[in-house]
Parts: C-alpha cells; sequence; structure tokens
C-alpha cells in the first residue's frame, strides 16, 4: 500500500502519526487483531408483519482491511427454532449472505437472522436480527354451561367452566372475576363466587394471550 500527505500553510517542523487505517490500529504487531466489517440494510427488517406475507432478506456485504478472504454467512431460523427455507427451496443454514433470499412468513413469532464473517485469521464478527410476524388473532372464549342470570343473597354460586381456544395456545391464559355492587373486585377460586351484597355482581371471563390479545365475556348476575 502507497499513499501520500501533502499539508499547506504549515511552517516550522513537523510530522505525521498515523494511528488507525480503516479502523485497523497500525503498531508493530504483525497478526490481524480486528474484526471484519458487515453492512446489513437494517430497514429491511423493521417493523411488524402479518402471517402469509413475504419478507425479503437483501443481499449483504463483509469486508476486511486486512484480509481479501472473508468466508460469509447467513442463517434464518424459524419460531420453532428450524432452518427456514427461501421461496426458491434453499434451505437457509450457513448459506452465502452476498445474496437476495425471499421468505413467506407462514409462522407467528419471531424468525431469526444471523450474519457471521469470517477473516483467513479466524476472526469473527456476527449481527443478529429478527422479523416480527405479529399474532393479532384474539382467543376465542367457549362457555361450558350457562351463566345464571340471578342468585340469593349468601348464596355461593359456581359459575359453569370455560374452554380458550387460540391459533397459538401456548401461553395463553384465563382469568375469572366479579364485580360486586358495591366496586369490590374479586376473582374466583373453583369458577365460586359468593354473593354477600344485594344488587348486580357483574362476572368476567377474560382470554388472553403471549400477544396481549385478549377476549372478555361479560356477564350479570342480579342478587336480591
Amino acid at each position: 500500500m502507497k499513499f501520500s500527505v501533502r499539508f499547506e500553510g504549515v511552517t516550522g517542523a513537523s510530522a505525521v502519526l498515523l494511528k488507525n487505517l480503516c479502523r485497523q490500529p497500525l503498531t508493530s504487531v504483525s497478526r490481524d487483531a480486528i474484526r471484519p466489517n458487515i453492512i446489513v440494510d437494517e430497514e429491511a427488517f423493521s417493523g411488524e408483519r402479518a402471517i402469509g406475507d413475504k419478507a425479503v432478506i437483501p443481499a449483504a456485504v463483509a469486508y476486511d482491511v486486512l484480509d481479501t478472504y472473508v468466508e460469509f454467512t447467513l442463517s434464518v431460523y424459524a419460531p420453532d427454532g428450524s432452518a427456514a427455507k427461501a421461496d426458491d427451496g434453499t434451505l437457509l443454514e450457513g448459506v452465502a449472505a452476498d445474496k437476495e433470499y425471499v421468505i413467506s412468513l407462514t409462522s407467528y413469532g419471531y424468525f431469526s437472522l444471523r450474519y457471521e464473517a469470517t477473516d483467513s485469521s479466524n476472526r469473527t464478527q456476527t449481527l443478529n436480527y429478527a422479523i416480527n410476524v405479529a399474532d393479532d388473532v384474539p382467543p376465542q372464549i367457549e362457555i361450558d354451561g350457562t351463566v345464571p342470570s340471578s342468585a340469593r343473597l349468601d348464596q355461593t354460586v359456581t359459575l359453569p367452566s370455560a374452554t380458550v381456544t387460540d391459533n397459538m395456545p401456548a401461553g395463553c391464559v384465563l382469568y375469572v372475576c366479579y364485580v360486586a355492587p358495591d366496586g369490590t373486585y374479586s376473582e374466583t377460586v373453583d369458577f365460586q363466587m359468593r354473593c354477600t351484597q344485594e344488587g348486580v355482581y357483574r362476572v368476567k371471563y377474560m382470554a388472553m394471550d403471549d400477544y396481549g390479545n385478549t377476549t372478555v365475556l361479560v356477564y350479570d348476575i342480579e342478587v336480591n
């Protein structure tokens, strides 16, 4: 490598001390101590995607100042941890990262992308990104019976149980609570509700999934 430097308007004894060149420290150490650089269009992975969308994974670039050889690979994993497949059938695990790929987003959750660049000195740079396929489908609640519309004072009412279904059932929870006439909030225990006040009790069956999608069913029970 050869280059020249020229300064104008400098008088007296002067010197130039060059310490870094393209991120590579200039020292007496002969080995390559700097990892390769990776350039990726990060905007390609921003925002939330919908199920069924296609994601374009743009070609990326890796380079090393002191090394002409850089092994540059890309791996993409579906939310279940398996290697994803591009629409052209390529299994995206350790494939060339300087090529564009298109994948169909057929699962909810995060698709994980891993870029890895390694030079001949075995120095490795790794970048990780994710494509989020958001779940916007609320769970469904099916009441296993009939919620009574009335009850007697001091009666313990056993509410019917409920079944919750969701497109992503893991992590989906059901809460059953009630609000007394005086505004007191309580959660049921074994679906039982103690009626200690006259007036209208409001019963709520609420189901929530991991993405915060919520379904609420409300019933009124009059106590007298």
